[in-house]
């Protein structure tokens, strides 16, 4: 079957169906740090800070948007044990992701420093 076609079948995305149970993001995104962290046990190290967009959603599972790609004031911790530590540009934390019933980041902290860092 050709997928060019004007009237091809194939599905294209996440496609909600009632007859298959199709992707499990809360496991996705478990199984992402589980994996992440076991990659700092192996390496023998504490934690490993992350600055890169791609690798702070797969530690979290959270994304807020393309245009934080170029900056450095989101950032996220991989502790070698518990929970991920976020530090986000934006006050209030990010949900998981459009993902109902999936985890939150709980160590949230504020990336940027609001009254007590401006310059005088």
């Amino acid at each position: 079957m050709k997928y060019n076609r004007p009237h091809a079948t194939a599905n294209w995305g996440p496609m909600a169906r009632d007859w298959e149970r199709g992707i499990d993001y809360q496991r996705l995104i478990r199984e992402r740090f589980e994996r992440a962290q076991a990659a700092v046990k192996a390496a023998c190290l504490g934690g490993v800070l992350c600055f890169n967009v791609d690798n702070v959603r797969y530690i979290t599972g959270t994304h807020i948007g393309e245009w934080v790609r170029d900056k450095f004031d989101r950032y996220a911790l991989c502790p070698r044990d518990g929970e991920p530590y976020l530090w986000n540009p934006v006050r209030r934390p990010p949900s998981a992701s459009a993902v109902p019933g999936s985890p939150t980041v709980s160590a949230h902290r504020s990336a940027t420093c609001r009254a007590r860092c401006r310059p005088r």
